[in-house]
């Protein structure tokens, strides 16, 4: 047997929250063989302090065991805490060292804006600094390109939190089409490695999604496809490979055949075509539509569908038998029509159908008069912060990439002033600062010369205000604790060690909702008893077979269902939850969003409860 003479065991939560008053027990075993008297301290680095003595003395017999009592205060300001819990008898000595996050029990929140500057009219900026001390992050980016206005866009992108067949292709896309301004705009997420190695590592997901037939699961290791979101995906491949990445030909050639099989459907069904139109559009891509495929979608009545099929329809046309051919097919003026956002089926939405008409125009008919008011409602659309998808803006920013591609050449210098002090000067290169010292007062920004300045801003932090107001907005979800006998529990007698249950509602108020993500943050005293596990404790009132989500996603803080949601219909989910941590902690709420229109959206439930000693 080896073993050191001095053992500590912590009892540490998973994480902490700001506010959150946490007792916590450090047993130390004593394998000198030996009576001694050993000192237990904890010291804590990072946005914590320690509320009790730091130093316990304890008297432990010979191979015996002690308990040493901490209590502890998370700090207002996120970020990594370092706990150090020691343990010594003047000789001997044992070092135990945890890193936990201090995880607000309230949203990040981000305030951003951006426009253009141009000769003789300054533009003048205050940054929002209303954020708890340390927690805010100010950045401001100035640049000739105009792509840089979408900053926040490509930022969104880049930071989705999940991972669905669709959000993975749309991360990747803005990195295929903006690798420089990507790395401009966010370095940090591409670490030491690069965007290629992102993209690579995009591919090899996206690969793993790949199922037998070709086409792509909608959520990893799944086996529900989207035909869309499939075809999407298939889409940034394609243009991966075209732009020198490796995608293997085993992966490549199914994703085609598929592709091909799609194209040729001959189904009935009245919303086919455009699913099979955007199939023949990414084979005309690769090169591998056939004519006789095109031949018969001419024939599918495409003025039955949105604008958007034609235009998909018209550029493989161009692309397989030349521009004039598809020429008949697009309106020397165009009136796209405003329709609400669908939250699954084919995604769609204002932003990302006219999308689509710009980028075929521009390859098509660049000089039809609609490109330029196109152009100028999606600018507007994304300047206004109308963030719909991650597919909207991902096609977004690849039809105003390359509109702008083909703008004026600048030629200026112009002035950064904050609080009344020059702070920069600068030509047409990018600018990306970040800094305290941009909240230091009134942004001033001027140029002189030929062209345009586009810049953006960004300020994020916690807000100094913790009050959460409960909204429901087209979809309701709320949390509660339940007993073992599923009695509502009180808040303020909950004891350590014991087994409780989170139950989860959610109803769609109006229509019918696809992909709906439900996000439960736990207080820092609770920790998930696995629901994937046939082990997991089931409590006598809790149904022997409950509502199961399409895909769930389970970590230390919170716990992920994705759903499909009907309307009046009312989702009920249990889950088991274990209470670790002794003290006063901060509830956060329970709020759930459609993924593919965020203006659906509700949250509730937040608030406070106590854990009591185990009995």
């Amino acid at each position: 047997t080896v073993k050191d003479n001095i053992v500590v065991q912590e009892s540490l939560p998973r994480f902490i929250a700001p506010g959150d008053r946490i007792k916590t027990g450090v047993i130390v075993f004593n394998n000198t063989g030996k009576d001694a008297e050993i000192d237990v301290s904890l010291n804590i680095n990072g946005p914590a302090k320690v509320t009790s003595e730091k130093i316990v003395k304890l008297d432990i017999p010979g191979n015996g065991k002690g308990t040493a009592q901490f209590t502890f205060e998370a700090g207002d300001k996120p970020g990594k805490t370092i706990f150090e819990i020691g343990a010594t008898d003047g000789t001997e000595r044992a070092l135990e060292t945890v890193e936990l996050a201090n995880r607000p029990a309230q949203p990040l929140l981000t305030k951003h804006g951006s426009g253009i500057v141009r000769a003789g009219s300054p533009v003048r900026i205050s940054m929002p600094t209303d954020w708890l001390e340390g927690t805010g992050d100010y950045t401001l980016q100035l640049s000739s390109l105009p792509a840089v206005r979408f900053s926040h866009g490509i930022q969104y992108l880049l930071s989705y939190p999940y991972g669905c067949i669709e959000q993975t292709t749309s991360k990747l896309f803005p990195i295929l089409y903006f690798n420089d301004l990507a790395r401009f705009v966010q370095p940090e997420i591409f670490g030491t490695k690069g965007p290629d190695y992102f993209i690579a590592e995009g591919i090899q997901k996206l690969s793993g999604m790949q199922l037998p037939s070709g086409e792509f699961a909608f959520w990893p290791g799944g086996s529900d496809v989207n035909q869309w979101g499939s075809i999407y995906a298939s889409h940034f491949l394609v243009e991966a490979r075209k732009a020198g990445y490796q995608v293997s030909d085993d992966t490549y050639d199914r994703m085609i055949g598929a592709l091909k099989r799609i194209a040729n459907e001959t189904f009935i069904d009245i919303s086919r075509p455009p699913t099979r139109i955007y199939a023949a559009y990414v084979l005309a891509k690769a090169g591998e539509l056939d004519k006789s495929t095109l031949n018969v979608l001419k024939d599918v009545g495409v003025q039955l569908y949105p604008i958007y099929v034609k235009f998909l329809l018209a550029a493989a046309i161009a692309q397989t038998s030349g521009v004039n051919e598809a020429l008949y097919l697009i309106p020397v003026e165009i009136h796209p029509p405003k329709i609400e956002p669908e939250s699954g089926g084919r995604f769609e939405s204002d932003i990302r159908n006219n999308s689509i008409l710009l980028d075929v125009l521009l390859d098509v008919a660049p000089e039809n008069p609609s490109v330029q008011a196109l152009a100028r409602e999606i600018s507007e659309q994304l300047y206004i912060g109308g963030w719909y998808t991650t597919q909207s803006n991902s096609f977004a920013l690849m039809a105003l990439g390359k509109f702008f591609r083909k703008q004026e050449t600048p030629n200026y210098t112009g002035a950064l002033v904050v609080g009344g002090q020059r702070l920069k000067t600068f030509g047409v290169d990018d600018v990306r600062m970040v800094g305290g010292e941009l909240a230091a007062g009134e942004i001033e920004i001027s140029i002189n010369g030929t062209g345009t300045c586009y810049y953006f801003w960004q300020s994020s932090g916690v807000p100094t205000e913790r009050t959460f107001t409960p909204f429901t907005k087209r979809l309701a979800v709320e949390r509660s604790y339940l007993d073992s006998d599923g009695k509502p529990l009180n808040l303020d007698s909950i004891r350590l060690g014991d087994q409780i249950v989170a139950k989860i509602t959610a109803q769609a108020l109006d229509k019918p909702l696809e992909y709906v993500v439900i996000n439960d943050l736990l207080p820092s005293c609770f920790e998930i008893e696995n629901p994937r596990l046939q082990t997991t404790g089931r409590l006598a009132f809790m149904p022997k077979s409950s509502y199961q989500p399409q895909y769930m996603d389970i970590r230390d803080d919170r716990l992920l269902l994705f759903t499909n949601l009907q309307p009046r219909e009312r989702l009920v989910y249990y889950y088991s939850i274990r209470v670790i941590s002794r003290g006063e902690f901060e509830i956060p709420p329970v709020a759930a969003e459609c993924m593919y229109d965020p203006t659906i959206a509700g949250a509730s439930s937040a608030g406070h409860l106590r854990i009591d000693d185990s009995r």
